[in-house]
């Protein structure tokens, strides 16, 4: 069985590469998002278009298409990028092995790959069996707000999710991934000039040290989860008490334990650390809320036997063992996990350097990487 030819396929990839589609940008991700529409209609897929309601995006495009057993899985990518292709133009290296340009590896070619892959097992299967869906965020570099709860439930309706991030540079799968959640910490109080203030007087910049020295005290106890201060806004000069103060969190864990023990930790009134002010006995008025939330993609039982029929049959195409690891980062695919299905990610192409202008891809995973999703399909259709 063949693919289309390599050099449409290039030709594909070199359109939507050459498309300014950073994620701010909604008319560039949407003409993206219409040439995937395009080559899925072409392998008979039923198209839609989902608003957000949320915020002013683009829209998603889920593609999908029908087969004659109850087995459900989702293709997962994105259209949108961080940089756009006057900073980084799509260019082979000079030995013709890389392909360079902006969202080369995360994720256009992964893109590609999903519909390759999927164009392959569709012409060598008889009596498809599997229902299939293909979905592309047009805002997953800001998180893909407006999406959650479409995510959430096609996840849920599936026994098996498959996201085409770039593999990592050594060609490694990700088996699973942390999840995060990102919290505001507001501290307001009492404003003084610190000269005249009484010894005592409550500080909201004090207070905001204490609690996240509690945390981070916590955190420690757990090899699971991490906590990262990422900015503080507050105060206004050296010679006045700080009432207003606000700190961005960055937690991060890779299971659902991990995160029910942050959010544990961030429930806590610390009032035991807040200072009283020694003036009229009131404390620093404390909130915190929950900014990003994402869930982690966890490595199941059942994740590993998909994991194992992937490995096996890109083993059989390539000539070569690839492993998988575990991936700090989040991405799309955590918001389709729950704790009876079986999660892969890292289908794409390999390369490296996302998000910079040296971004690249290796040309020959392209084709490597769609026949062996083409023949994973075709073996999971002949299982069921």
């Amino acid at each position: 069985m063949q693919l289309q030819t390599n050099e449409l396929s290039l030709d594909f990839l070199e359109k939507v590469v050459n498309i300014d589609s950073r994620s701010n940008n909604k008319d560039g991700v949407s003409l993206v998002q219409k040439n995937y529409l395009s080559y899925l209609r072409q392998l008979g897929l039923s198209t839609q278009f989902v608003k957000n309601d949320v915020c002013d995006s683009a829209d998603l495009l889920l593609g999908s298409i029908r087969g004659n057993s109850h087995f459900k899985l989702n293709l997962i990518c994105h259209a949108d990028t961080v940089i756009g292709p006057s900073s980084n133009e799509f260019r082979y290296s000079d030995c013709a092995k890389f392909l360079y340009g902006a969202g080369i590896a995360d994720n256009k070619s992964g893109a590609l790959i999903a519909m390759l892959g999927l164009e392959y097992y569709l012409n060598k299967v008889s009596k498809n069996k599997l229902n299939i869906n293909f979905i592309s965020s047009p805002n997953e570099e800001l998180g893909s707000i407006g999406f959650h709860n479409v995510f959430k439930k096609l996840g849920q309706e599936a026994v098996l999710s498959l996201g085409f991030e770039p593999s990592m540079p050594d060609g490694s799968l990700i088996h699973s991934r942390n999840g995060n959640r990102w919290y505001k910490l507001h501290i307001k109080g009492q404003a003084y000039h610190s000269g005249r203030a009484k010894k005592g007087h409550m500080n909201a910049a004090h207070d905001l040290c204490s609690i996240i020295s509690c945390i981070q005290t916590q955190m420690s106890l757990r090899q699971d989860v991490t906590c990262n201060v990422g900015q503080i806004i507050g105060g206004h000069s050296f010679n006045t008490i700080c009432n207003d103060i606000i700190a961005k969190i960055d937690t991060r864990f890779n299971s659902f334990d991990g995160r029910l023990f942050i959010d544990k930790l961030f429930s806590e009134k610390y009032d035991e650390v807040l200072q009283e002010c020694t003036t009229n006995n009131i404390k620093n008025d404390v909130s915190i809320s929950i900014e990003d939330d994402c869930p982690p993609m966890p490595k199941t039982d059942l994740s590993n036997s998909y994991l194992y029929l992937y490995t096996q049959t890109l083993r059989e195409i390539s000539n070569i063992s690839y492993s998988s690891v575990h991936c700090g980062g989040a991405a799309d695919i955590n918001h389709f996990c729950h704790d009876k299905g079986a999660f892969l990610d890292g289908l794409g192409a390999i390369g490296a350097n996302m998000h910079r202008k040296d971004e690249y891809i290796e040309v020959d995973s392209i084709k490597t990487k769609s026949i062996a999703l083409g023949e994973y399909l075709y073996s999971i259709n002949e299982m069921i």
